[in-house]
């Protein structure tokens, strides 16, 4: 009888190890599937992640500038208001205030240059100059005026105004600059261009075409011609914001040809930018 239980108690003791690795075994197969599970979750959400971020790609303009980012977009906005349309090739310079002054007053002309003069009010020019180049840039008028090159400076009674006028020569080109690169630094930005030159008042042989001209320190107006392009618009008045395009596509793949500068470009706590420094690389 003894003998009995005992052979019925190891039994089920058997029998309960049996359950239990079935039990086990079950459990096993149910995590792996439930693993198996997720990872096809995250493969397919990964998976459509980055078919989104293919599909999607940065809308960049002409130049590479991101159009996405408004802060890279206030660079490019910055570098043209400073630079393009210009009469004068950019200085270098290690602070705005050492800047040719002929340069930093060529921004008092309205973008035509047209008699060749500017009017302006003597107490708004240092606001008017402050606005472009930043608070930081030293305007004495009478004492800058002396410092200039290539124009007259007086005030006109007939129309209560001060002013410049450009003497040396006619305006037959303006100074452009095509944005190469745009990189965050710290304080600011540091921007790369390449510089040409326009002839925005052809003869009539020259109707319909673009005259791209390079810096020449040789030449007796140190410009000279690199090549001419026809005229993508018909506007006539020239956007030196917006280039034609047969212009940039020119220059882009004539780079070499032209002078390239790096600004310095400083943003302060309220989002302002000035220039800082120009150097020619």
């Amino acid at each position: 009888m003894e003998k009995k239980k005992v052979n019925v108690f190891l039994i089920l003791f058997i029998l309960s190890i049996i359950l239990i690795l079935c039990m086990g075994s079950v459990g096993f197969v149910y995590y792996k599937k439930e693993e198996e599970k997720v990872g096809d979750l995250q493969k397919q959400i990964s998976e459509t992640v980055n078919t989104s971020i293919e599909e999607e790609p940065i809308d960049t303009d002409e130049e590479g500038i991101s159009t996405d980012n408004s802060k890279f977009a206030k660079v490019k906005e910055y570098v043209n208001e400073i630079c393009n349309g210009n009469m004068y090739v950019l200085p270098e310079f290690n602070d705005i205030n050492e800047a040719d002054k002929t340069w930093i007053y060529a921004k008092l002309f309205p973008v035509n240059y047209e008699d060749n003069v500017a009017y302006v009010k003597k107490d708004e020019i240092p606001g008017m100059l402050k606005y472009v180049f930043g608070g930081s840039l030293k305007v004495d008028v009478d004492s800058d005026s002396k410092l200039l090159k290539d124009m007259d400076y007086g005030y006109n009674t007939q129309n209560q105004r001060f002013e410049f006028n450009i003497t040396d020569h006619m305006i037959q080109y303006i100074m452009m600059y095509n944005i190469n690169s745009i990189d965050e630094t710290e304080s600011g930005y540091e921007v790369i261009v390449a510089e040409y030159g326009l002839n925005v008042y052809p003869t009539e042989d020259d109707a319909g075409k673009n005259i791209i001209m390079a810096y020449d320190e040789n030449s007796e107006n140190k410009m000279k011609e690199i090549t001419r392009v026809d005229k993508t618009t018909e506007d006539e008045e020239f956007d030196y914001n917006n280039p034609d395009k047969s212009v940039t596509d020119e220059v882009l793949k004539r780079e070499n040809e032209f002078r390239h500068f790096k600004l310095t470009i400083e943003e302060d706590d309220y989002g302002h930018l000035a220039v800082k420094k120009v150097e020619k690389i």
